[in-house]
């Protein structure tokens, strides 16, 4: 570019106004041949805004690339349905003849969860095993069961609402009616209103990896196959069998054989009980000894290594008595949907769970409470509300009152262990 940065731009821009189904590949193409950052964003923003389009014109789809064609997978405002992006995605590995590892791999990235299970494509993609059975228990789960769609919503990228078209007509037709209203930025209109289900240290109920049939006379577990990895590849270097504690497994406790998920969902439900009893038992003692709580304390606040410290300790514990780690910590951490009575007694995240329930109910007039803004500057949430509301601009359009005001106030909140 000859140094000519300001020129550049505008070539960029110029370029990318001409994007059409028939061209994007190959501007894309040039703008990561050449470093064009800004071509080369507006070309992913064309493919995730236009995807329908270019599935349809002939051809177009199998020239993306695979890291574009991921970074699409991959983005929050692909704005087509997931069925559709799934239909995509294999067009393209057809057209590509990427081998069965591969397109599965890729498959990884959509949320199937959000695709019907019974719809054409997902029928296809079974067929072609590149969807397990495990994975087609989640969908059915997440799809039919409202309790453990709310809990999973957001819990992790396969399960996050991407921002398609009508998803943002929706919201904007939301806001268009609440425009419309008489009281639009009078106090009393400020109340307190609950966006989906709040992920808490008080909501471990909803935890339903390992979940009563439904004679509830066994259990069964519904979570993925792809856990065990997660479980292999951790690496944490502490002595767990130097802890000696109350609790401690006796060879009566051990099974002759491994409890994996297919032996442990023929158990009866007291012999299932009394696995997790012992289990949860072990597990609340050894937190407890001085040794762990000063590794805990050194931990502190970093989230991800707590996490990972905990699952190995959990793990260490199931092997103790000798269930499979991964069925072990989930069977830990559905104590409270199988057996809540038991979980209070002996389950460590509920006998040591400082979070209680508040008395801010939805409808309730927001209270006034104490807030940083970006910039750390401190302030309250009604000073904000007052500022917006006073700079209301009341002008008449037709037969309706609009308010154009500055900027909704939004709270960005969040909580630590």
């Amino acid at each position: 570019y000859f140094g000519m940065k300001a020129a550049s731009l505008q070539c960029e821009e110029a370029l990318a106004l001409e994007l059409n189904a028939s061209n994007f590949a190959h501007v894309y193409q040039f703008a990561e041949d050449h470093g064009a950052e800004r071509l080369k964003i507006e070309c992913h923003k064309f493919v995730c805004q236009n995807l329908k389009t270019i599935h349809a014109t002939e051809g177009a789809i199998a020239q993306l690339q695979r890291s574009q064609l991921e970074a699409v997978l991959q983005s929050d405002f692909t704005s087509v349905p997931e069925d559709d992006i799934l239909d995509v995605l294999m067009t393209w590995a057809d057209q590509k003849n990427m081998s069965f590892n591969e397109t599965k791999d890729l498959i990884r990235l959509v949320c199937l969860p959000f695709v019907p299970v019974d719809s054409l494509v997902m029928t296809k993609a079974i067929e072609r095993n590149f969807v397990e059975e495990d994975m087609i228990k989640i969908c059915r789960l997440f799809q039919n069961d409202g309790d453990y769609r709310t809990t999973m919503m957001n819990n992790g990228s396969m399960y996050r609402l991407r921002l398609t078209s009508e998803m943002q007509q929706r919201l904007k037709s939301q806001h268009r009616k609440l425009q419309e209203m008489e009281d639009y930025g009078d106090p009393r209109m400020m109340v307190c209103r609950m966006l989906g289900q709040v992920n808490g240290r008080d909501n471990f109920h909803k935890i339903r990896s390992i979940q009563m049939n439904e004679t509830e006379d066994h259990v069964m577990c519904v979570f993925p196959k792809s856990k065990k990895n997660e479980i292999l590849s951790l690496s944490v270097d502490f002595p767990f069998g130097s802890i000696t504690t109350n609790h401690m497994p006796t060879a009566d406790d051990r099974y002759e054989k491994q409890v994996d998920c297919s032996y442990l969902e023929t158990l009866e439900i007291e012999e299932v009980k009394r696995i997790l009893a012992g289990m949860l038992k072990r597990e609340d003692s050894m937190r407890l000894h001085p040794k762990l709580q000063s590794v805990l304390g050194a931990i502190g606040e970093n989230e991800q290594k707590m996490s990972e410290f905990t699952t190995a300790l959990q793990a260490y514990v199931a092997n103790e008595f000798n269930v499979d780690p991964v069925v072990g910590i989930e069977l830990i951490r559905s104590a409270t949907t199988l057996f809540p009575e038991m979980a209070k007694k002996y389950a460590h995240y509920v006998r040591h769970n400082r979070c209680f329930q508040g008395n801010l109910k939805v409808g309730n007039d927001a209270p006034d409470v104490n807030l940083l803004t970006i910039d750390g500057m401190p302030t309250s949430l009604w000073i904000e509300i007052n500022k917006r509301r006073h700079h209301c601009e009341a002008v008449h359009s037709s037969d309706l009152l609009v308010h154009k005001q500055m900027k909704p106030v939004v709270i960005l909140g969040a909580s630590f262990t």
